[in-house]
């Protein structure tokens, strides 16, 4: 009887375990046009999967436990527009590599620099300046 109950339970344990042992990670870096900075605290998600990652001070993600098949990836930043990636994920994961999010630039919608101009409200004390480089 024990036996029948062992096998039971373990049997009970590697069809619980085989989606996992079947599940691969995707890995990858944000990163702008020029792959000079990466972009800390991006949203990296997979649709139609429910799999979400940010991504570390390096622009680094991992996303585990991800089973083979077609998917769409999708990076979300604050300022930039929502980035889709279709990808492939098979038995080996999927390493892949930059992400380019962003604009480029070259875009004509791309700040060089901005100017902030501001006052201190009467009755306050004033004469204090600062430079945003």
């Amino acid at each position: 009887m024990l036996q029948k109950v062992f096998s039971i339970f373990t049997l009970t344990i590697c069809v619980l375990l085989a989606p996992v042992a079947m599940a691969q990670t995707v890995t990858g870096l944000v990163t702008d046009s020029t792959n000079r900075v990466p972009f800390q605290g991006a949203i990296v998600r997979i649709d139609g999967i429910q799999r979400t990652a940010t991504t570390d001070a390096r622009g680094r993600f991992r996303l585990p436990n991800i089973p083979p098949g077609e998917y769409t990836l999708v990076v979300s930043y604050i300022g930039a527009e929502d980035t889709s990636f279709p990808i492939t994920v098979t038995g080996d994961g999927l390493a892949m590599g930059d992400l380019i999010i962003g604009a480029s630039a070259e875009d004509p919608g791309v700040l060089e620099e901005v100017l902030i101009i501001g006052q201190s409200a009467p009755g306050l004390p004033g004469g204090c300046t600062y430079a945003i480089d």
